[in-house]
Formats: C-alpha cells, sequence, structure tokens
C-alpha cells in the first residue's frame, strides 16, 4: 500500500521520520526516481536531525543534481503547529 501511495501522490508529508530505515529509504528512493517531474516533498522534524544531505541521500538525490529546494521542504520546529507556517504554505497546492 505504502509504495502504491507513493506512486500516486505528486505531495510527500513526511512527519517524524529519521531516515534510518534502509527498507522505506529503498521504497522512497524507488517511487521517487520513478517521478519525471518529481513530487513535492515536506519533511518535519524537530531539531538538526536528519540533516539535509541525509535527506536527499534517502531520496536517491545526488552532490551531482541540483538544488533540492525545488523539490524539498524541511520544517525543523515539529508537527505542532506546521501547518501554520511557510512550509506548509508553500507544500499545499
Amino acid at each position: 500500500m505504502f509504495k502504491s501511495g507513493l506512486a500516486r501522490a505528486d505531495h510527500w508529508l513526511i512527519i517524524g521520520y529519521s531516515f534510518k530505515d534502509a527498507p522505506v529509504n529503498n521504497m522512497l528512493r524507488e517511487a521517487f526516481l520513478d517521478y519525471e517531474e518529481k513530487p513535492s516533498v515536506l519533511v518535519v522534524t524537530y531539531g538538526p536531525s536528519p540533516r539535509r544531505a541525509e535527506i536527499e541521500r534517502a531520496f536517491g538525490w545526488g552532490a551531482d543534481d541540483p538544488d533540492s529546494r525545488a523539490w524539498l521542504s524541511i520544517n525543523r520546529r515539529g508537527a505542532n503547529g506546521v501547518q501554520d507556517t511557510n512550509h506548509w504554505e508553500r507544500f499545499v497546492p
């Protein structure tokens, strides 16, 4: 179901995930790389971890790829109140 949902959605909201689970990262990467036009991704975490580079790697985004800010937003203030942030306004179509 997770894989099927990723294949159909053009907006991915990820809350509280550490990007340390290899099987989940593999599913994210496979689905993400299958998109010609990348989905908009909002990662909501609390604090400095995971770093942008760790998140990019989970999606298969490398150093030779363009800036990830075109598709990836990271809110580091936690889930409480995220709907009232600029990150959310840019994410919601």
